[in-house]
């Protein structure tokens, strides 16, 4: 019939991904010591960007119900200082939890380093 559209629906992962701001970069090898200035917990990071990072495993006796969290970043000689705060939070292996946090602050390193374009200017 002339004139029909087909269109497809997207679903609710694909619509958050293709509005993100920034690009994620998978990553192995940077671990994050997250501190809420009581506490200490350690993750792995999976993929990061300019504003967010997802993490796992984290013990599932993280709450996160703090506001902000300082955040050392540290692998392959590289160490970075972030706040940030949790956005999801999601079960692992029944012992560990994945967790997605915004980053709030940052250096510029840290933008240079989840930016190949910004490190190439």
């Amino acid at each position: 019939m002339p004139g029909t559209v087909e269109t497809t629906r997207r679903t609710r992962s694909e619509l958050r991904v293709a509005t993100r701001r920034h690009g994620r970069l998978a990553v192995t090898g940077l671990s994050v010591g997250i501190a809420d200035g009581g506490s200490y917990a350690v993750a792995v990071a999976d993929n990061v960007s300019q504003g967010g990072l997802k993490l796992s495993g984290l013990s599932s006796r993280f709450q996160a119900n703090k506001f902000f969290y300082r955040a050392v970043v540290s692998g392959g000689g590289k160490t970075f200082r972030l706040t940030m705060k949790p956005c999801w939070k999601r079960s692992g292996d029944g012992q560990s939890v994945e967790m997605g946090f915004k980053v709030i602050d940052a250096p510029w390193e840290w933008c240079e380093f989840t930016d190949p374009e910004i490190a190439q200017v």
